[in-house]
């Protein structure tokens, strides 16, 4: 019984010394995000800056590249930043009608909409999920928030889709190549 008891207090003691670690994260990430917008000079400074944010912090989970969109004059997605590590930056390319099909459905309807890509990537083609996510201001949607990542990545947006003051929604996808 007592080896029981220690072990369960042991799970517990490490399951809340994994949650400082990851609130210290948090915490440390909005640090330097406030100091980034604190610091940048211009809004396209700053658009680049937070793209390449977003990917490095992301990165673990399965982002490989990034793109910021915001509405031009006609309300349609404009890309302003992208952050695209070591992928082409073509994955974002709204001349593509589909593209921007779902760019704008996000940007219009305020919920995350993706799909999935065939790249033809060094050393071989691989799969990816491209995701739309709507960057919201209180009660509306001022930008769009383009995610290229892998499969899992997908659950990652997923999760951010029902954060608190996010509206959960589901990603409808559509399984173009």
């Amino acid at each position: 019984i007592t080896a029981l008891v220690l072990g369960q207090l042991t799970a517990l003691v490490q399951a809340r010394a994994r949650e400082a670690r990851e609130s210290q994260q948090r915490t440390a990430t909005l640090y330097a995000l406030a100091q980034l917008i604190a610091s940048a000079t211009d809004q396209q400074t700053l658009l680049d800056a937070l793209a390449q944010q977003v990917l490095y912090v992301f990165r673990p989970s399965g982002v490989k590249a990034c793109a910021i969109f915001l509405p031009d004059a006609d309300k349609r997605p404009v890309m302003r930043a992208a952050a695209t590590g070591t992928l082409s930056p073509t994955a974002f390319n709204l001349e593509q009608r589909e593209q921007a099909s779902l760019a704008g459905w996000a940007l219009t309807n305020g919920s995350p909409v993706g799909r999935t890509l065939l790249l033809d990537e060094p050393p071989e083609p691989q799969e990816y999920t491209l995701t739309y996510v709507p960057l919201q201001s209180r009660r509306q949607v001022v930008g769009v928030l383009g995610i290229l990542g892998t499969p899992e990545s997908r659950r990652l947006v997923s999760r951010l889709a029902r954060t608190p003051g996010r509206q959960a929604s589901r990603l409808p996808a559509s399984n173009g190549r």
